[in-house]
């Protein structure tokens, strides 16, 4: 499958790294007040100028490292014993998470395990970026054949790793974003000082970075957003398709979801539709949607509903197990923003909050919630001040027939002023060329979605 490229952080599916974490929910959208209206483009009627606003949390942000694991269950099984992580900030600002208690890894067992990062950002900080990510494992351990553990740490009474890494992760404001960290048992030998005590040895460089940095060029650990805002493209005239690889192949797509890194689709959302995220280069990751969490709490909103990935158990010549390789969060649009209008045109930032973002413009019929009746995807370039637009009919099929190019202008930064800064950018002005889908508008007032 030939996904756009506009989205450039490839998808982990290999051992789904797609997973969520929890922060406090609440909070209102900020709103700013502008002035003037839209034109009408063709097909289009001519709208008041947009005043949709995002309802996120205003400051709760969490990073969660996710620590995935290889497989086996015998004795000789060794485990890492972990309690802590650590980013740093390209200030060389360390933002440690708190003694936890400790997590044993399986490194030849499959494994999930999270360690969170919760963080309060300043009033207006639009997120939290990280340059370096601290792997440090207490000791590693191997199990006797009677179920007892010996531990070996590092040498002179240290970590059995402390190691650095560059990385690109951040927390922002009501997302939720996952940094995988792949630790298997081929990482981990033993070594003997010159009185013969043993200590740790850690791969560093070698099956650490080929299996936590693949892809080619690749020098740093990424993470990414694990929520995905859904829309309902049911009524939509030309969908997109199952690929042939999928166990709906030929089938209408009836729901889709983009969270700025990445775009899922599905068949439904009930529990236990068929739920995929598309990557660029080999396809998707297939998984199932979840559950509705109806809590009223912050743990997480109301109403929100999981997914949860799958992948191919290796132990299965057959190729039918499968084994679980992570959850993440599907939010409505409705749920997540206020003042929707007929038709919007929406920016997500990317995990590395640069100047790229994803964009979705959609026409929405009054009174109606997640259901669309079109929807263009493609991406923005803020420094540049473009933005270009496919038929979500183009998703599956990797064809550009009906794009959409248009230019940026007016941006502004939450209090209403004027910016240059992509990151700082949460409204400004779109206007499209040429002739456009019924329900778009020719000019008008974009908003992205962060808080």
């Amino acid at each position: 499958m030939n996904v756009r490229k506009h989205l450039s952080k490839g998808l982990w599916a290999a051992a789904g790294v797609t997973v969520f974490f929890i922060i406090g929910c609440g909070g209102s959208g900020s709103t700013v007040t502008t002035t003037g209206g839209s034109s009408a483009g063709s097909g289009a009627g001519g709208s008041a100028l947009s005043t949709a606003t995002v309802s996120l949390p205003t400051s709760s942000a969490s990073m969660v490292v996710e620590f995935l694991t290889g497989q086996g269950r015998a004795a000789g099984d060794t485990r890492a014993d972990i309690n802590r992580i650590n980013f740093v900030d390209s200030s060389g600002v360390s933002y440690p998470s708190s003694l936890a208690d400790n997590v044993y890894v399986g490194l030849n067992q499959y494994s999930v395990n999270d360690i969170s990062l919760p963080l309060t950002l300043s009033a207006g900080q639009p997120s939290q970026e990280f340059a370096q990510f601290e792997l440090t494992v207490n000791s590693w351990d191997t199990q006797s054949g009677g179920g007892t553990w010996s531990a070996v740490g590092g040498q002179n009474g240290n970590f059995a790793v402390d190691q650095m890494y560059p990385v690109q992760a951040g927390a922002f404001p009501g997302r939720f974003e996952k940094l995988p960290v792949f630790l298997d048992d081929s990482m981990f030998t033993e070594g003997f000082d010159a009185n013969s005590n043993p200590y740790t040895i850690f791969d560093a460089n070698g099956a650490f970075e080929s299996s936590n940095m693949p892809n080619p060029g690749q020098t740093s650990l990424m993470a990414v957003f694990s929520d995905f805002v859904h829309f309902n493209i049911s009524a939509v005239t030309t969908p997109p398709i199952f690929n042939a690889a999928s166990s709906y192949a030929g089938a209408k797509v009836t729901d889709v979801y983009f969270s700025g890194d990445q775009i899922a689709l599905s068949n439904g959302t009930t529990q236990g539709s068929d739920f995929q995220i598309l990557e660029p280069n080999s396809g998707y990751a297939d998984g199932i949607v979840g559950s509705v969490n109806a809590s009223t709490g912050s743990q997480p909103p109301i109403n929100v509903t999981t997914y949860n990935l799958t992948v191919p158990d290796p132990r299965d010549f057959t190729g039918i197990a499968r084994i679980p390789a992570g959850t993440g969060l599907l939010r409505d649009i409705s749920s997540v923003t206020s003042s929707l209008g007929t038709f919007e045109v929406m920016l997500m930032p990317q995990s590395t909050d640069g100047n790229v973002q994803t964009a979705v413009a959609f026409v929405k019929p009054a009174g109606q919630t997640s259901n669309v009746t079109n929807l263009y995807y493609g991406s923005a370039d803020l420094n540049a001040k473009t933005i270009t637009l496919y038929p979500i009919a183009d998703l599956t099929n990797g064809t550009t027939n009906g794009q959409i190019n248009g230019t940026l202008s007016g941006l502004l930064n939450n209090a209403g002023s004027t910016t240059s800064t992509p990151s700082q950018t949460y409204f400004g002005t779109y206007t499209f060329t040429g002739s456009l889908p019924t329900g778009f508008t020719a000019t008008g007032r974009f908003f992205d979605f962060r808080e």
